[in-house]
């Protein structure tokens, strides 16, 4: 009977032993689950920077470092995104620029031509009034004048 009580404290001391791993794994993953979830939280609000720097039991290791490069991954990609779109407002702004002085040089060709143009409505009203009084002053001098006659005084 002995034996079977020092078999029976062995089994209460084994078990007494199994749940106290089960809780001290219990409690690393619960530390492990708050880690992820305070990480997650972070990369929600923005702040892609962060990482999971606790140590953790190498069952854990490996989650930790996934979570890292994927956080590493996200930070580079946005990074990335947010260089293209600065670039990208750099060229809208030179585009806009070119074209508002494209614009403004094309107002002003438009106003050279326009005076061009009044300039030469101008001169073909020069010339055509030159025409008229050439045409005039040629008749004038066709045309036979009456002879005058002197007369002598003495």
């Amino acid at each position: 009977m002995a034996a079977a009580v020092v078999e029976f404290v062995d089994a209460m001391r084994a078990n007494a032993d199994m749940e106290e791993k089960s809780r001290a794994d219990a409690a690393e993953q619960a530390g492990v689950v708050v880690e992820l979830a305070n990480g997650l939280n972070n990369l929600s609000k923005g702040n892609l920077s962060y990482r999971i720097n606790k140590e953790m039991s190498p069952q854990y290791t490996s989650l930790r470092s996934d979570f890292n490069k994927t956080a590493e991954t996200l930070d580079d990609l946005i990074g990335r995104v947010l260089v293209t779109i600065s670039q990208m407002d750099q060229q809208i702004g030179e585009m806009a620029s070119g074209t508002d002085d494209l614009s403004q040089r094309t107002e002003n060709q438009a106003a050279t031509l326009e005076e061009t143009a009044a300039a030469m409505d101008s001169i073909t009203s020069s010339v055509r009034t030159a025409t008229t009084q050439t045409k005039e002053a040629k008749a004038q001098f066709r045309t036979p004048q009456p002879k005058r006659c002197a007369v002598a005084t003495s």
